[in-house]
């Protein structure tokens, strides 16, 4: 045995999984090491770094594509990280659909990622990158597409200017998920029946209606807003036309308390508002999963 195996083992180093590892959470895998999240939208680069004891450091955004901010910022985010590992979220160039009766054999979460054809038939579109989240309770499901050109020529272009994708995802579709993973892990009585989650994340925007347990509509854009909450309700605004009094609307935001955030809250003051935005919501959900 080497030395540096009897060290590994000694400080538990050696029963972690490797910074490469995508089944591991990037929590997990970057134990004692800095690195970098970014969320990519198409003309605004936004991110913020991980220090070795896992609290969120520097925070910085840009405006401009990928291409051509990369070059620019490459020292500034590698002298952010150790070994130039990052964690990236698209924000743009997807599509967010309701799908019902998808398959749900054993191993799906693998299967689509690999063999979509296998999980989604007809439906799948080889130009595509997917996922997908079902409810436990029916037969629906919320499935992500997003263009695999886009999540390729965003590998190549951070791995040009020396940095690691550790995983690329799509940043929204995280929030919602990982909010409905703590809906389901409630018990029925505690779980509403009808329910509007309103998610919203450096422009782009996810609205589920839910009906008596069943997801019922969804709508979902990139590229939506600035500051301006007014293309938010406009999206938005059938969700809410017949809305019995008393439905919760969660409201579930990238960042805690901005000038957008707070208009929203404003603007959703008449409804029974249940604004569940943690800080740096985004950058929490992107590094502990």
């Amino acid at each position: 045995m080497k030395l540096q195996d009897i060290k590994d083992v000694l400080t538990f180093s050696a029963f972690q999984p490797d910074s490469d590892d995508s089944s591991s959470a990037m929590s997990k895998r970057m134990v004692g090491r800095r690195y970098l999240l970014l969320n990519i939208s198409r003309d605004k680069i936004s991110w913020r770094s991980v220090g070795k004891k896992g609290d969120f450091e520097d925070a910085g955004s840009v405006e401009g594509e990928l291409k051509e901010v990369a070059p620019q910022m490459a020292e500034e985010w590698k002298s952010l990280t150790d070994n130039g590992w990052v964690c990236v979220s698209i924000n743009n160039r997807f599509v967010i659909s309701l799908e019902n009766n998808l398959s749900r054999r054993a191993g799906y979460e693998k299967l689509i990622r690999s063999n979509p054809k296998a999980v989604l038939g007809a439906k799948c579109d080889r130009t595509k990158k997917y996922a997908v989240y079902h409810n436990p309770e029916t037969s629906a499901s919320i499935l992500l597409a997003c263009d695999e050109s886009l999540v390729k020529s965003s590998d190549e272009v951070l791995k040009m200017i020396g940095l690691q994708p550790a995983r690329i995802s799509v940043g929204i579709f995280g929030m919602v998920a990982e909010y409905l993973n703590g809906l389901n892990r409630l018990s029925e009585e505690e779980r509403p029946k009808d329910l509007i989650l309103l998610t919203c994340c450096e422009g782009s925007v996810f609205v589920l209606r839910q009906r008596q347990g069943q997801w019922s509509e969804l709508r979902a854009r990139s590229g939506v807003y600035e500051d301006d909450i007014g293309p938010v309700a406009q999206l938005t605004a059938p969700f809410f036309q017949d809305l019995e009094p008393g439905t919760p609307v969660v409201f579930l935001n990238d960042r805690l308390e901005t000038p957008f955030a707070q208009r929203m809250v404003e603007g959703l003051k008449n409804f029974s508002l249940q604004d569940v935005t943690q800080p740096d919501h985004l950058w929490t959900v992107l590094g502990r999963n």
